[in-house]
């Protein structure tokens, strides 16, 4: 379910000016029924592809653009664990190898052992070094 909360706490949604005048009123507005797909509990089948994302606890599935934006869709509230989050929060792959670069670039190419010493080393040869 897509929400915003007048209050402030914002998810998903289209803001409507009626927060104005309701400041402490609940909106709801699910977007995707526009779409032809909405929430649905399948239980024992796969989830459709526009919402891959089975509950572990109600059987709903959703949509990726609903984990981890704030408002809980799951019945138990899965789609926003903190262990689940953490990840959608972590910069991609390519921020992280550029970042390295970078840095590698910068201080030499031994600039991870002088930090933290023959283990970093050790650790990034079988994935290819830190060159790649």
């Amino acid at each position: 379910m897509v929400r915003r909360f007048c209050n402030g706490a914002v998810a998903l949604s289209i803001a409507l000016t009626a927060c104005a005048a309701f400041p402490r009123a609940v909106m709801a507005i699910d977007l995707s029924r526009f779409y032809g797909h909405s929430n649905s509990k399948r239980t024992g089948d796969a989830c459709h592809p526009y919402e891959p994302f089975k509950c572990p606890g109600d059987g709903i599935c959703i949509s990726i653009q609903y984990l981890c934006d704030g408002a809980p869709d799951c019945q138990d509230g899965y789609d926003e664990d903190s262990r689940l989050c953490t990840a959608a929060k972590r910069p991609p792959v390519e921020e992280t190898a550029s970042f390295l670069q970078s840095l590698l670039a910068s201080h030499g190419p031994n600039y991870l052992e002088k930090l933290f010493g023959t283990k970093a080393r050790d650790t990034l040869k079988p994935l290819g070094g830190v060159d790649k």
